[in-house]
């Protein structure tokens, strides 16, 4: 696939990946060019080389940041913000998201903040679609069983948690 075709198709997808992964320490597109530029648009297994350059490029954010030592006011108040007793019911939808374990965490994010689709999150994880789809629906049991208001939809709730406005 010719890189400008490469570029065309996932764009969005990798602008919405950097964006959320770094919150503001840069901007998302000027990541999303370095992310691009990491990968030969050719590779086999494409969107699993464009998440691992995701990675890197987000990583050397962090770590050009750090001495500025701004990134660390995304963190602040983590270990003593409030309580779940004492938190507004989105810092407790917030709490009970980052509760669930790294994995439902991680197939949440690529299914609802990243849309990924199951043949998309396969090449990106490995295994088939459908295990996928299975890896995303046992994550939002978990998630539905944890969230305060039963009634709520899980995806949606999921949805509405991305931080930042980039979406694919």
């Amino acid at each position: 696939m010719p890189q400008n075709d490469a570029q065309a198709q996932y764009r969005s997808l990798i602008v919405t990946t950097c964006e959320w992964r770094a919150f503001d320490l840069d901007d998302p597109e000027a990541m999303a060019d370095r992310v691009f530029a990491r990968v030969d648009a050719d590779a086999p297994r494409y969107l699993r080389r464009l998440y691992k350059a995701v990675n890197v490029v987000v990583l050397a954010t962090y770590q050009d940041d750090a001495g500025k030592g701004r990134y660390w006011e995304h963190f602040a108040g983590l270990r003593s913000g409030p309580s779940y007793a004492t938190a507004s019911p989105e810092e407790r939808l917030r709490m009970t998201f980052a509760g669930l374990p790294s994995r439902d965490v991680e197939v949440l994010r690529q299914a609802f903040w990243d849309t990924l689709t199951p043949d998309e999150m396969a090449e990106v994880n490995g295994g088939t679609a459908a295990q996928q789809t299975a890896k995303v629906d046992a994550a939002l049991a978990r998630f539905r069983a944890k969230l305060p208001d039963k009634t709520a939809d899980p995806a949606e709730v999921v949805r509405g948690l991305k931080p930042g406005t980039h979406w694919r």
